[in-house]
């Protein structure tokens, strides 16, 4: 069998000799786009790849005749074609839950740098260190929440929404749940959306993302929230309208804003400077562990497809309209 790695999965060299056990291996470090991808998949059968970078459009289905079976190096896959997958007869596995007590524990992070000041007090501190002092009214800008006590709402109660559910009782928080399944935990209350929306201090985003929920966090869903309301988003920037978010923060309407994930990337994100945000690279699922989770799954995965018995296949949905359950 022909094998290619069109982008950078966190494989060893030991994970590439269990690969050339089963056939020809061929590496690339990154692959991007449909022409490259095509290109690259001619006469491959088996595919390891980032379906971000190389979007698995129909076009990139009907020109890949040879291939059989494509592992993708992440959880989602909003961007491949399962239909088209499904027509071509290509089996295609993701990889599950690698990373997600790094992704919950990354929104609790975020949680406290916000309501800790942690950001920009060691940023003062770098430049000339102090100690804080009731009397200087300039500190009062470093002035903290405590979490314990406080409601924290999750929408989303995929295997990252339960963990911070967990996380967050822990901490002693009252734990709400949004899921349009109903699906009920032991660690959350189920609430209405709006009603999850007016009663949080904190709310952490932890959906599966679907077209129709673009914006689902607009002008209208943060007037119902208490203006100092903290939200945390570590799915998918376009969950949120940006600009309404910057609006509030701007305006005193919106406690403050942390994600993982941004929508636009480019310098006019009308987030970019502004107080109260803390923005990271989508780096949540970025930890030893979970790239070493990521990696053996991913192998895991090739080896069980060979042994004509392939485990986590992503089917097309029936139903494209449901936040993750």
């Amino acid at each position: 069998m022909r094998i290619a790695i069109l982008n950078n999965s966190a494989l060893t060299a030991g994970h590439i000799n269990r690969l050339k056990k089963i056939g020809d291996v061929i590496e690339y470090e990154n692959t991007t786009g449909e022409n490259e991808a095509i290109s690259r998949l001619d006469g491959i059968e088996i595919a390891i790849a980032d379906c971000v970078d190389v979007p698995f459009t129909k076009k990139v289905f009907q020109k890949a005749q040879a291939l059989k079976y494509l592992c993708i190096n992440s959880t989602g896959f909003e961007q491949i074609d399962l239909n088209a997958a499904s027509e071509r007869r290509v089996i295609i596995s993701n990889v599950p839950d690698y990373s997600t007590d790094s992704v919950a524990e990354h929104t609790i992070a975020l949680m406290f740098s916000l309501c800790r000041q942690i950001i920009e007090s060691n940023q003062a501190m770098q430049v000339s260190p102090f100690e804080i002092d009731l009397s200087e009214k300039e500190h009062n800008k470093y002035l903290g929440r405590v979490i314990n006590g406080k409601t924290l709402g999750i929408i989303g109660l995929g295997k990252i929404g339960c963990r911070v559910a967990e996380l967050g009782k822990g901490l002693g928080m009252n734990v709400l749940s949004f899921s349009r399944s109903q699906k009920v935990i032991q660690n959350a209350k189920p609430k209405s959306f709006d009603d999850l929306l007016m009663l949080s201090d904190f709310i952490s985003i932890n959906a599966t993302y679907e077209p129709g929920f673009k914006d689902l966090f607009d002008e209208n869903a943060i007037s119902k929230l208490k203006p100092e309301c903290i939200i945390v988003n570590t799915a998918r920037g376009e969950f949120v309208n940006e600009p309404a978010i910057a609006k509030a923060l701007i305006t005193n309407k919106l406690g403050g804003y942390a994600t993982d994930v941004v929508g636009d990337k480019t310098r006019d994100n009308p987030l970019l400077n502004l107080d109260k945000v803390v923005l990271t690279p989508h780096s949540g699922f970025f930890t030893r562990e979970s790239l070493t989770k990521l990696a053996d799954t991913i192998i895991e995965n090739v080896e069980s497809f060979v042994a004509n018995y392939p485990k986590n296949i992503i089917k097309p949905k029936e139903n494209n309209n449901e936040l993750a359950k």
